[in-house]
């Protein structure tokens, strides 16, 4: 029994090219039952080898072959020209060296002048699942093709997907196996299969090596050619050098150490930026623009550029980074033009995607014309590239592909921009978020100002000339002190409960007020809640004056003029 158990191992190792190699590997380890599997393999698998060559032959041309499939129906109820079972088993190696003949001699006609070195039988497949291993590929797979091997590397494709390469054995059963298995679907992933590109690049390199090494023969023959002159250039000359250059002795090269990038969410000019840095308490700095949302900010001196909270600072703008001489190269403003995106995926965070390794969208067209008619989107953008853009990008959507064009347009110009409309409509929370942006926070600031003189007796400018005083009531509100020096009319911090009496004269910090409100003229002081947040009470009031437990209701102290 044992000695019949090895002679079956010996003989699915002679004819081990129809076994698949996870089976041989059972055999191997002394499985029966991947024995039994292994001879049902041989025997499959030869009688299909006998069918597929005889369909290529006739394929290719073979009179004697077409006859031969065109009776081959008659043949197999007679049984006289198919071989039966045992005799596939019983000739050991003239079956395996038959079908090897038959299978080099097609391979040559049908490739032409690459004969036996180069068969096209690898398969690139991707797009597969990323929970599933080998073997379940394997047997998926198979359902459209006698799969002898199949590799799934680790890394994954440009587009995140996992992808394998599937080794069949002849061209038909690859051509067969492509056709049936695009477009299926496997846990929810629609298999896509085509012919491995390097097989088909080595193929063309045989052929073309080989052929010209055989026109190099025929000229040989004809005549003798002559060795190509030897070149004597230096190896100096050959190599392009860089070219050197040295930096300005301006002002701006030494600036470069102490200065900010900073970027706005929208356009802005150097004023909008300059009052919007003001706003945070920094004075005489300079400001230089270096494209609509970009600017360079100076500070006075290196001291206080390495003092400067830079969190701090970069609250007001969409980026705040040092400087440093790779921002000195200036971008350039094109038109692009977006190609092959379906309508349904025209917004502005789609636009933004798609354009974020080149630059920064400044203004996008109109999306409709003067008919109402759907136009090609155009996208102005500011990039540092500097060749023509011409790109091709891989968009996923519902599972979907499309492969998109980005075109540059030359001398084109967006007369009409809609940005601005397509990121409120997409957007709407952030137009409040932008209160803080350069440009917007100081228009809001001048209409709460006016809305302040409107509603007040006397404005901020004649409120000035009372002060100074600034007042803290305790939580208890019977008594308070003064802490600081400040104009009437500035913003102050009040308990809860707290209640203002009349002042007269001057106080020093820590000095007890008059009284109470209840004592006193209430007419003497008007007292207006303002509500606030605590960061714009850190900015616009003393630190000694602020209370963490009495921050929530911030009060406007103001004299009537007619009382003093």
């Amino acid at each position: 029994m044992e000695k019949q158990e090895y002679d079956l191992r010996e003989y699915v190792s002679t004819y081990k090219d129809l076994v698949h190699p996870n089976v041989v590997k059972i055999v191997q380890q002394g499985d029966k039952a991947g024995l039994r599997m292994a001879m049902n393999q041989v025997h499959y698998n030869s009688l299909r080898e006998l069918i597929g060559v005889s369909n290529m032959k006739a394929i290719l041309g073979d009179a004697k072959e077409m006859s031969k499939m065109k009776t081959q129906g008659e043949d197999k109820k007679e049984g006289s020209k198919v071989q039966s079972y045992k005799n596939v088993l019983v000739k050991p190696g003239v079956q395996k060296g038959w079908v090897e003949k038959d299978k080099q001699e097609l391979g040559e006609k049908a490739l032409g002048s690459l004969g036996k070195d180069i068969k096209i039988t690898t398969v690139f497949g991707h797009n597969l699942p990323e929970k599933l291993n080998t073997l379940a590929i394997w047997r998926f797979m198979r359902k459209w093709g006698r799969i002898l091997d199949c590799t799934i590397p680790v890394r994954k494709d440009k587009l995140g997907k996992k992808y394998d390469f599937l080794k069949l054995q002849t061209i038909d059963e690859v051509e067969n196996f492509i056709e049936g298995i695009n477009g299926k679907s496997l846990t929810g992933n629609i298999i896509r299969a085509q012919f491995a590109k390097k097989q088909i690049k080595k193929a063309l390199q045989m052929e073309r090596k080989k052929g010209g090494m055989e026109d190099a023969g025929i000229k040989g023959k004809e005549e003798k050619q002559e060795p190509p002159p030897i070149k004597t250039e230096n190896k100096a000359n050959e190599e392009k050098l860089s070219i050197k250059l040295e930096t300005t002795e301006s002002v701006l090269t030494s600036d470069v150490a102490m200065s900010l990038i900073v970027k706005s969410w929208k356009d802005c000019s150097i004023v909008e930026v300059l009052n919007s840095i003001e706003l945070l308490g920094y004075e005489g700095v300079l400001v230089r623009g270096l494209s609509s949302r970009k600017f360079l900010v100076t500070f006075p001196s290196l001291e206080i550029f390495l003092d400067l909270d830079q969190d701090l600072f970069g609250l007001g703008f969409l980026d705040c980074y040092p400087a440093s001489i790779d921002d000195m190269v200036l971008p350039r403003k094109l038109v692009l033009e977006c190609l092959g995106l379906p309508i349904t995926m025209w917004k502005f965070s789609n636009f933004a995607k798609i354009v974020e390794e080149l630059g920064d969208i400044t203004a996008i067209s109109r999306l409709l014309n003067e008919n109402l008619q759907y136009q090609t989107p155009k996208l102005e953008i500011e990039t540092k590239e500097m060749k023509s853009i011409n790109k091709k990008v891989m968009i996923e959507s519902e599972g979907r592909h499309f492969m998109i064009l980005l075109k540059e347009v030359e001398n084109a110009e967006i007369k009409e921009s809609i940005l601005d409309e397509l990121r409120e409509e997409e957007f709407p929370v952030g137009i409040e978020e932008e209160r803080d942006l350069p440009g917007i926070k100081e228009n809001e600031d001048q209409e709460s100002s006016e809305e302040s003189e409107e509603s007040s007796p006397i404005n901020n400018e004649k409120s000035k000339q009372y002060g100074p005083y600034q007042v803290v009531v305790d939580e208890q509100g019977q008594d308070g002190f003064v802490q600081g020096d400040v104009n009437l009319g500035e913003q102050v911090d009040f308990g809860m409960q707290g209640q203002v009496g009349s002042l007269h004269g001057s106080a020093n910090s820590g000095e007890q007020i008059l009284g109470d409100v209840r004592q006193h003229d209430r007419d003497n002081l008007q007292i207006v809640p303002v509500e606030s947040r605590e960061e714009e009470v850190v900015k616009e009031t003393p630190e000694a004056s602020i209370s963490k437990t009495s921050s929530n209701l911030i009060w406007s102290v103001r004299r009537w003029p007619h009382l003093l």
